[in-house]
């Protein structure tokens, strides 16, 4: 599960990376640009990368998890991002489910590091 989300959830980052290049927009409320193209084709990669690995994309879903929850509650405040990047609210709201899937496949469903056993 943990390596199957950094396998998908990098698929789509870098086809929403190459797609922005071709589009402005997706389904007339999702906005491209070269910032949010170059972070998606690097989390992109990165994922499929990570996916290679057990821990590596139980690492790569923590960052991802935490840094997309961040971004999605700054884009709900601040849609601008103070200047760095338009997002639109439903941007924020794709990044808030990501970061909450990210960090739920990170921090809940990867194995404990200790010799305790995980609780089904």
């Amino acid at each position: 599960m943990i390596r199957g989300f950094a396998k998908w959830s990098g698929i789509v980052f870098l086809l929403l990376g190459i797609f922005g290049f071709f589009i402005k927009e997706l389904l007339n409320f999702i906005h491209f640009d070269a910032v949010h193209n170059a972070i998606h084709l690097l989390i992109g990669a990165w994922g499929l990368w990570a996916a290679k690995k057990e821990s590596h994309a139980a690492l790569y879903a923590k960052i991802v998890g935490i840094v997309y929850l961040i971004i999605g509650s700054l884009g709900v405040f601040s849609p601008s991002l103070f200047g760095v990047m338009d997002l639109q609210m439903a941007e924020s709201i794709y990044h808030l489910l990501v970061g909450a899937a990210g960090t739920y496949v990170g921090f809940v469903l990867a194995e404990p590091k200790s010799g305790m056993k995980k609780a089904i």
